[in-house]
């Protein structure tokens, strides 16, 4: 018993060394660790990076405020006849303008841009929208099959069920229990919820 207490005292002493020097060598502040293996000597250095600065703000309340946008009076193109719009505008980095034809829908957008500091920028590019699809899906209409089961102590039923939906959401059912052979009609249509 006490030959084994000591096996086990040594044990836990030699641990504790390599973890003592593991500690020494990985303090973060970086190094050089040099391993010899077969005769050859490999050097392999290794970096640790601690970070214990926090850089994001937390925002706890959500402040609202309203901005006034005046939409300025359409140009209307004679050739064309599309209302054209322009808006200008201004920061620190870039002052330009956003021109839109407009006939109803978006027809074409151009937005034109100067950079205040060009030794920063080096391509300046024109984004130029030429054709905007807008589509709108025709609704469908659609068939639907299905099973209902269901009864009470006393009985069962089982009805197959057929189902037609028109292009308005109104579904109109129709089934037959194959049990007590009743026909069964129906009728949904859509209930929107804000």
């Amino acid at each position: 018993m006490d030959k084994e207490r000591t096996h086990k005292l040594y044990w836990v002493i030699a641990l504790l060394i390599m973890i003592i020097l593991l500690m020494m060598k990985c303090n973060g502040k970086g190094g050089t660790v040099v391993v010899e293996e077969c005769g050859e000597v490999h050097s392999i250095t290794y970096d640790t990076v601690i970070s214990r600065h926090v850089d994001t703000i937390k925002f706890i309340d959500t402040v609202e405020y309203y901005i006034a946008v005046e939409i300025p009076t359409p140009m209307l193109d004679s050739v064309t006849k599309l209302n054209t719009y322009i808006a200008d505008f201004e920061d620190s980095l870039i002052s330009g303008s956003i021109v839109s034809k407009v006939d109803g829908v978006l027809v074409n957008q151009d937005f034109n841009y100067t950079p205040k500091f060009p030794e920063y920028i080096m391509i300046t590019d024109t984004l130029q929208i030429t054709e905007t699809i807008t589509k709108m899906l025709p609704k469908k209409r659609e068939l639907y099959m299905g099973l209902y089961a269901g009864g009470n102590a006393n009985t069962f039923n089982l009805t197959p069920v057929i189902s037609f939906k028109d292009k308005k959401d109104r579904m109109f059912s129709y089934g037959y229990n194959v049990i007590d052979n009743t026909h069964n009609v129906g009728f949904q249509t859509k209930i929107k919820l804000k």
